[in-house]
């Protein structure tokens, strides 16, 4: 009896460590919003855990940590953001979204993406998505601040939308959108820039059915359109 008793414990004891604790036994990392946009293998993913030397597949659960696998994954530069959880049956899964590109400084020797959380982006061939090209003299702070306000905007007012094919900066005080017709929209500095393109909106929508052509339509005079051939 003494021996069956101490069996049942001991097994008892050995079951309820063993379950309490399972060995990681599979890893799966999911781009949430892959049917969007790839600019990041799993591949890569997968490997920055191995480097690290967190890759949870074949340790104790106990000794996987969720929040470095969030840290890491999300430190990659094509990373939004990272979720991690382990499963009661030891798989750790891992969900991450991607950053998304809102528009591209085009300077020589120095081309990089502002996402739309206002981060520096890398440029990387597996990025593909269209966005408004920024070219000209254009300071980091400033390709963050109102030129991503107006990026921004125009890219999310239907009336404007796909209508700018780049943004043209010769210095803070002279910002010029280039439509896709080759038409240089001058804005001044970037002050107001709602005020004028509304009147530029305005402007268009009372010259419907009549013949005009531009190369140059100025907005930087109040209540005023200048246009030039």
């Amino acid at each position: 009896m003494v021996a069956i008793s101490a069996y049942v414990i001991g097994a008892a004891v050995w079951f309820t460590i063993h379950a309490e604790d399972p060995v990681c036994s599979a890893c799966t990392i999911a781009l949430t919003d892959s049917t969007q946009r790839e600019y990041v293998a799993i591949e890569e993913l997968e490997n920055m855990l191995r480097n690290t030397h967190l890759y949870p597949v074949g340790k104790p659960c106990s000794e996987v940590s969720s929040q470095a696998i969030e840290q890491c994954i999300a430190s990659h530069a094509m990373v939004r953001s990272a979720r991690c959880f382990i499963t009661t049956r030891g798989v750790t899964k891992i969900e991450a979204t991607q950053r998304i590109p809102l528009l591209k400084v085009e300077m020589e020797g120095n081309e990089y993406f502002v996402d739309t959380d206002r981060l520096r982006m890398p440029v990387r061939s597996s990025i593909t998505t269209p966005v408004l090209p920024i070219r000209g003299r254009v300071e980091e702070r400033m390709a963050k601040g109102v030129l991503w306000d107006i990026a921004d905007y125009v890219q999310r007012k239907p009336y404007w939308a796909n209508r700018f094919a780049a943004i043209q900066v010769e210095n803070p005080q002279s910002i010029t959108l280039i439509d896709t017709a080759g038409v240089s929209v001058l804005m001044g500095s970037g002050q107001e820039f709602v005020a004028k393109l509304n009147k530029l909106q305005t402007f268009e929508e009372q010259m419907l059915g009549r013949e005009y052509a531009y190369s140059v339509l100025d907005l930087r005079y109040h209540n005023q359109v200048i246009g030039r051939p």
